[in-house]
């Protein structure tokens, strides 16, 4: 079984274009933002706007469909407002995900913002716990870059967060550059089976493909386009030829400034894979 290839679509206007331009660049799966990425606000959406979607998915065969989480919320916050608003966003999200028929929600674990680790896990568990039941599909945790106070650089805090998370709609969500600047060099393929052993790659689901802008262990979460980066064309083939990986959809966050027409990009992922 081959890995589905898509990206991240950014559209405007009605959501269900999102499908349709997914399609256009050879996209067998998609990520999609559900509400607006810098806003708390969540625009109300009809039933006939929800009911497109789903039919054009089903027609133009683009499954799983992902919707990423907004930038705002921050499950990890010790502020309490910020984290009631991050609780009810995530809950809002997850009615999204029903709604449109959208099997997954991908989150960021936020910033302890300088409070003890421990405690920000906790605030996490708690929080997803309190609205866990509200998602039909599943909520896959992803992993960070390593950036100061980020949750989730180390997998160990994905794998403490499933084990305290009651109810297991929850899974992974593997991000290649986050990896690759958090210091696991996912090229090769000794790293990749001690993943195995630590978290399971069965447990992911979607896995991020983005090359990286910096080396190994820097800590930085800057995507590129894939094989111009420091992961490389040679990493990419290596990793995605891995008997674990093999099977796992690939969604792209990769810069899309025309030097690499989106198509282009697909076409490159999917022969790295092979048939």
């Amino acid at each position: 079984m081959h890995s589905k290839v898509g990206r991240h679509i950014s559209g405007s206007g009605s959501i269900d274009r999102t499908v349709g331009l997914a399609r256009a660049t050879e996209c067998d799966t998609m990520q999609i933002f559900a509400s607006s990425p810098m806003q708390w606000a969540v625009r109300k959406l009809t039933d006939e706007e929800a009911g497109e979607f789903r039919k054009k998915c089903k027609e133009l065969s683009v499954d799983p469909v992902v919707v990423h989480m907004p930038y705002l919320p921050n499950m990890a916050s010790p502020d309490k407002e910020i984290y009631r608003k991050s609780k009810e966003t995530l809950k809002i999200n997850m009615e999204r995900c029903n709604q449109l028929g959208i099997k997954y929600l991908v989150m960021h674990l936020g910033s302890t913002m300088g409070e003890p680790r421990p405690d920000a896990l906790k605030r996490i568990a708690d929080g997803i716990n309190s609205v866990i039941d509200t998602m039909d599909g599943m909520l896959l945790l992803e992993d960070q870059a390593g950036q100061k106070n980020s949750v989730g650089s180390r997998i160990d805090d994905l794998v403490e967060l499933y084990d305290h998370i009651s109810h297991k709609k929850v899974a992974y969500c593997i991000d290649t550059c986050h990896a690759f600047g958090a210091g696991y060099d996912i090229r090769e393929a000794e790293v990749l089976d001690r993943l195995d052993k630590l978290m399971g790659w069965d447990k992911v689901h979607i896995i991020h493909l983005n090359d990286s802008k910096f080396d190994l262990g820097l800590c930085k979460d800057r995507h590129e386009n894939i094989g111009k980066g420091f992961i490389g064309r040679e990493g990419f083939k290596s990793f995605l030829g891995h008997k674990k990986i093999r099977g796992i959809p690939v969604i792209m966050e990769t810069p899309t400034d025309r030097k690499v027409p989106d198509k282009m990009e697909i076409e490159l992922v999917k022969s790295l894979i092979g048939k």
